[in-house]
C-alpha cells in the first residue's frame, strides 16, 4: 500500500513518516519545506519506500500524485491561533482550498484528517462528538470549514486532535505541554496565564499510532475526538508537575488571552469504543522524554 502524507515533514508528519516504513508501507511526503523542516526527512531519504516531493497542497499537478496512492493522511496546514490570525488570507487558502483541492482531485482513496479540538471553542459542557461546534479563532473555524468537505467526502475520517506534545524530529516548542519544559529546563521559570483552564493533550506517538490505526479501520462514525481522558488536565497541574521534575519557579497572572478560548474537557470513549483505539502515553511519560530532549535545544525560535 501507498501511502501519501501532505504536510510530511512537519512536527506530526516525521514521526508519522517513519512509523509508517517501518511498518513497510511505501510512503510519498508531500511539503513544501517552507519552515526549513527538511532536515527532519534526512535519515529516511535512504529507505527505497520513502519518497519526496516538494510540492503545494494547492498545486494544479496534485491529480498527478493523488493517482499514484492508496491512501492520503492530510497533516499540512497552518496550524495554530497566533499564525491564523496574523494571516487569515493564506490560513484560509491552505487550510480551506488546500484541502478542497485535494478532495476535488481524489478518485475514492481513503482520506483521513488531522481537524482540532478547537473546533470547540468555547463550549462549557464536556465536548463529544455531538457536541455544537463554536470556534473562535480564525484557526478553528477554517480547520471546521475543512473538516466538513473531508466528512462529505464518502471513504474519510477525521481526527479532532487534542494539544499535540513530546518528542519528534522536526521538534515544536510552541504546543503548550513543550514550551513549559523547555522554559523551566532553559531559564529555569514557567509564566502562566489563565493556568486554571482545562486543556486536553495528546502525546505526537499516540497521534502517529491513531493515523497508522485508522487506515484499516473506518469505525462506525466519520469523526472522532483523538485524545486519552487521562490526558484532560489544567495548565495549573502541567507547570506543577514539571516543577516537581526540573528545579524551577513557576509564576501566574493573567496578561494574555487564549484566542481560542480553550478551557472544557473531552470525552474520548468514541474513539475506544468504536475503533478500539487507545493511548500509550500519559502526561508524566511525556515530559519524562522532553526534559532529556529539550537540552538538546538551543537555537532560540528555531523550533518554534
Amino acid at each position: 500500500m501507498t501511502i501519501l502524507i501532505s504536510g510530511g515533514s512537519g512536527y506530526v508528519g516525521s514521526v508519522l513518516c517513519k512509523d509508517l516504513l517501518n511498518l513497510g508501507y511505501r510512503v510519498i511526503c508531500l511539503d513544501t519545506l517552507v519552515k526549513g523542516d527538511g532536515d527532519s526527512l534526512l535519515p529516511l531519504i535512504s529507505n527505497q519506500n520513502f519518497e519526496f516531493i516538494n510540492m503545494s497542497i494547492n498545486s494544479q499537478n496534485i491529480k498527478k500524485v493523488l493517482s499514484r496512492v492508496d491512501c492520503i493522511i492530510h497533516l499540512a496546514g497552518l496550524v495554530g491561533a497566533p499564525k491564523c490570525k496574523k494571516d487569515p488570507v493564506l490560513s484560509h487558502t491552505i487550510n480551506v482550498l488546500g484541502t478542497k483541492n485535494i478532495i476535488s482531485n481524489l478518485s475514492g482513496q481513503r482520506l483521513i484528517f488531522a481537524s482540532t479540538g478547537s473546533v470547540y471553542g468555547a463550549l462549557s459542557e464536556i465536548c463529544t462528538e455531538d457536541s455544537p461546534l463554536n470556534p473562535q479563532s480564525e484557526y478553528g473555524i477554517h480547520k471546521k470549514i475543512a473538516e466538513d468537505m473531508v466528512t462529505n467526502y464518502e471513504n474519510s475520517l477525521a481526527f479532532r486532535f487534542a494539544t499535540g506534545c513530546g518528542v519528534s524530529p522536526c521538534m515544536r516548542t510552541n504546543l503548550l505541554v513543550n514550551n513549559l519544559v523547555y522554559e523551566a529546563v532553559h531559564h529555569g521559570a514557567i509564566s502562566l496565564f489563565q493556568a486554571e483552564a482545562k486543556r486536553t493533550f495528546i502525546s505526537v506517538q499516540d497521534m502517529s499510532k491513531a493515523f497508522m490505526y485508522a487506515i484499516n479501520h473506518q469505525g462506525d462514525y466519520k469523526v472522532y475526538n483523538c485524545g486519552d481522558n487521562s490526558m484532560n488536565a489544567s495548565k495549573r497541574d502541567i507547570a506543577e508537575l514539571i516543577k516537581q521534575k526540573v528545579k524551577c519557579e513557576v509564576f501566574y497572572g493573567d496578561y494574555f488571552i487564549d484566542p481560542d478560548q480553550r478551557d472544557y474537557e473531552v470525552d474520548y470513549s468514541r474513539l475506544n469504543n468504536s475503533l478500539g483505539f487507545k493511548c500509550c502515553y500519559n502526561i508524566e511519560k511525556v515530559i519524562d522524554e522532553l526534559i532529556p530532549a529539550v537540552q538538546l535545544l538551543n537555537i532560540e525560535g528555531r523550533y518554534a
